[in-house]
């Protein structure tokens, strides 16, 4: 922090690391041994894509994929999914999404009215606790949970609008 602050005052553009995300998103995401075969590749695609903080880079590491493997499978779709959730919680300023049962808890979110609003059409059954900066979403049965809950954020905060 020190030497962020002498670099501020210095007029050095400071890069600060993404800030720590908690993701807790139950889902039967990897790479499958099948899909990368060498354990060294598999490591090196785990870490490009625990790096990745916006969904083009995301999508940059599907294209790689199905260029080098082929065809992603279900897993490793999974997996893509959880980091788009990622990237839209870097671009949120989220650093919390749990899922738990039924439901997910997304935190700190502020919401402007028009965007509570928005909430309710998108899902009636949501609640916006705006004391608290959560968000809690009735998760969609049947649905692969980071893909839903990327679609939700994406039809709520587009990318471009201000959150």
């Amino acid at each position: 922090m020190v030497t962020e602050a002498v670099g501020e005052m210095k007029g050095e553009h400071v890069v600060k690391p993404p800030s720590e995300i908690k993701l807790d998103v139950p889902t039967d995401a990897y790479l499958p041994k099948d899909y990368v075969t060498k354990e060294e590749l598999r490591l090196e695609a785990y870490r490009r894509l625990a790096g990745v903080t916006t969904a083009g880079e995301v999508d940059d590491v599907r294209d790689e994929w199905e260029d080098r493997y082929g065809p992603v499978p279900d897993p490793a779709a999974s997996l893509l999914h959880v980091a788009y959730l990622r990237a839209e919680a870097h671009r949120l300023g989220l650093r919390d999404i749990s899922i738990t049962g039924a439901q997910a808890r997304l935190a700190p979110l502020q919401l402007k009215v028009s965007e509570t609003m928005r909430l309710r059409r998108l899902s009636r059954n949501a609640l916006y606790k705006e004391d608290q900066e959560q968000l809690v979403v009735p998760m969609e049965r049947g649905r692969e949970p980071a893909e839903f809950l990327v679609s939700l954020l994406r039809e709520l905060l587009p990318v471009g609008s201000a959150a």
